[in-house]
Order: structure tokens, then C-alpha cells, then sequence
């Protein structure tokens, strides 16, 4: 059996792409060039996406810090524009209501520390990023530059959202206290507008009440003086019926030396 055919049989079954009746030299040609496509390709595509970035890196870094600029100019600003575009409050221009919140301060002294640590990564990265790629340089290194600018440049987009998103609760804040301050206006002002009325009724009852206490005691004033009518009238009978009495009894000793109990009793005017 030839040795030749068997090894030709092998390859044609072990590689897909070739047939039975192509050469073997043809064979061996194909699977070199496809192996060595297969290994030489990732670097070659590598390489050529780490020239475009270095061609590419200080524009899409201007760019990006344009941008990240951009945003952090409209939704970072110091605290004295803040103060300065903020609508002042009805009552004064400090931000303190009535129950004694003050809603800014300790916004603003937060936002302020995540600014100044946000802003120290961001030079942090921008000085690794910033600096030139030397001639020769490993492209690994230029790389990592480039991804620091980048880092840079989304810290800086980040630090805006913050504001942002710090900005919309102060916001909130606001309009929530400044919601319950105006109920609480609206309150008192209903408050006022019926005080006049209750401390009018008020005063019509105490008058009610004043009168009916004076009727009252008029009524008592009247029955203790007739009480004490009828008492001295009382008194003056019972003394004129005693005297009456007295004087029956000692006509009666004078002149029969004797009196009768029924007839004292109806000279009197009593019944036995």
C-alpha cells in the first residue's frame, strides 16, 4: 500500500477546505497560509488600532474637555452666581423659613467637597494624561495616556450630572418648604379673617352670660328680701300676740283673779 496515498487520505479528511482531488502540495500551501493569517492578524489589527489612536488622541481629548467644560459651565457654578441667580424668597433674602431649616448650606458644603475631590482626580488624570508621547514610546504607555484624558474627560461629564442631580434636590427642597411656608401663610390669613368674627361672638356670649348671671341674681336679691319681709312680719305678729296675750291675762287677774286659756286664746285671734 502506497504510504503517500495514506498520508494524502489524512490530510484531505483532517482539513475541511481541501478535496480528494486537489494536490497535496496545494494542501500544505493553504493550511500555512491560513495558520499564519490566523496568528499574525490579531497583532496586525492591534497595531493599526493603536496608530489610529495616537493619531487621534489630543483632538478627541480637546473635545472631550470642551465638552466636559461645557457641561460643568452650565451646571457648575461657584456659590456666589448661585446665590446671585437664585430667585429671592418672599419673606428676606436669606434662605431660612420659619421652622428654622435652612436648606442651602449644607448642599452647598457637600457639592463643594465632591467638586474639589472630583476636580483633584480630574488633574490628578490629566496630568498622567497629559503628558506627550515620547518617539519610541511603548504603545501600551501612549494607550494608557490616551485612556487617562479619556477617564478625564468622563469625570468631568460626571462631575456635571452631580451638580445636576444636587441642584434637583435643592431645587426640591426648596419648593417643598417654600410649599409649607405658603399653606402656613394661607393659614394665619384665614386665622385673621376669622378673628374679628369670634372675638365678636365671643363677646356677645360673655354679654349673654352677664346678663343671665345679673337675672339670677336679681331673682335671689327678691326672695331674700320678701324672706325677710315675711320674717318681720312674722316677728310683729308673734309680738303683737304676745303682747295681746299678756294684756287678756292680766285684765282677767285683775278683775276675776282667774283667766281661761280658750279665752286668751280667742282674744288672740288663735284657735285651741
Amino acid at each position: 500500500m502506497n504510504p503517500f496515498r495514506i498520508l494524502q487520505s489524512l490530510l484531505n479528511r483532517l482539513l475541511p477546505f481541501t478535496r480528494p482531488g486537489t494536490p497535496l502540495l496545494q494542501d500544505l500551501v493553504h493550511t500555512v497560509a491560513l495558520c499564519a493569517f490566523l496568528y499574525f492578524a490579531p497583532v496586525i489589527f492591534e497595531n493599526r488600532s493603536l496608530g489610529s489612536q495616537q493619531q487621534r488622541p489630543l483632538a478627541d481629548d480637546a473635545t472631550a474637555t470642551d465638552n466636559g467644560q461645557h457641561e460643568d459651565n452650565q451646571h457648575i457654578r461657584p456659590a456666589a452666581d448661585r446665590n446671585a441667580a437664585a430667585p429671592a424668597l418672599p419673606n428676606d433674602g436669606a434662605e431660612q423659613f420659619e421652622d428654622g431649616d435652612f436648606i442651602d448650606d449644607d448642599d452647598d458644603a457637600e457639592l463643594a467637597a465632591e467638586e474639589e475631590e472630583a476636580f483633584a482626580a480630574i488633574e490628578a488624570a490629566r496630568a498622567v494624561g497629559d503628558a506627550p508621547p515620547q518617539p519610541g514610546a511603548d504603545p501600551a504607555a501612549a494607550a494608557a495616556a490616551a485612556q487617562h484624558r479619556r477617564a478625564a474627560a468622563a469625570a468631568t461629564r460626571q462631575v456635571g450630572a452631580k451638580k445636576a442631580r444636587s441642584l434637583a434636590r435643592r431645587d426640591q427642597r426648596r419648593a417643598y418648604h417654600e410649599f409649607v411656608r405658603t399653606q402656613a401663610e394661607a393659614q394665619r390669613a384665614r386665622e385673621r379673617e376669622g378673628a374679628e368674627e369670634r372675638e365678636a361672638e365671643l363677646f356677645e356670649e360673655k354679654r349673654r352670660r352677664a346678663v343671665a348671671e345679673a337675672a339670677v341674681e336679681e331673682r335671689a336679691r327678691r326672695e331674700r328680701e320678701e324672706r325677710r319681709e315675711r320674717e318681720r312680719r312674722a316677728r310683729e305678729e308673734e309680738g303683737r300676740v304676745q303682747r295681746e296675750a299678756l294684756k287678756v291675762v292680766r285684765e282677767g287677774l285683775e278683775g276675776r283673779g282667774a283667766v281661761g286659756v280658750e279665752e286668751v286664746l280667742r282674744r288672740v285671734g288663735r284657735r285651741a
